[in-house]
């Protein structure tokens, strides 16, 4: 099922070059696991190409959390922790949004191997869903 759900948003990123698509499956790519971590990451790198390099103040939360979740793939742990903390701020309110991304942020750390340590700045910047 996770395959079929990758597939369809590698098909609907391939067809539209829609960044929502995109950073699915690469997202879904990662959490399948094996050879599929390096499919993952390639599709993450053409979404870092249709994505600004910075966030905005004039960002909705899903875009700047996606420019956050791409730089998460590509390794850099402290600049995705900034980058999500900025999108947390443009939006305090939308907490179920801060969830989901949480729960991602999560599923990717398991699924390339990091230890709660070594994300631990990125699990601060969700600090406020506990409790």
């Amino acid at each position: 099922l996770l395959t079929k759900s990758r597939d369809l948003y590698k098909e609907g990123f391939d067809r539209a070059k829609d960044t929502y698509c995109g950073i699915n499956a690469a997202a879904k790519s990662l959490l399948i696991g094996g050879d599929q971590i390096g499919v993952g990451e390639a599709i993450a790198k053409e979404v870092a190409e249709l994505l600004p390099k910075d966030i905005t103040p004039d960002m909705g939360y899903w875009d700047a959390a996606t420019v956050a979740e791409v730089v998460l793939i590509s390794g850099d742990l402290q600049k995705a922790a900034r980058f999500y903390k900025e999108a947390v701020a443009l939006a305090p309110t939308e907490i179920g949004g801060h969830a989901t991304t949480f729960r991602q942020v999560k599923g990717i750390a398991a699924a390339v191997g990091l230890s709660e340590e070594s994300y631990q700045d990125l699990q601060e910047v969700f600090a406020h869903l506990k409790g």
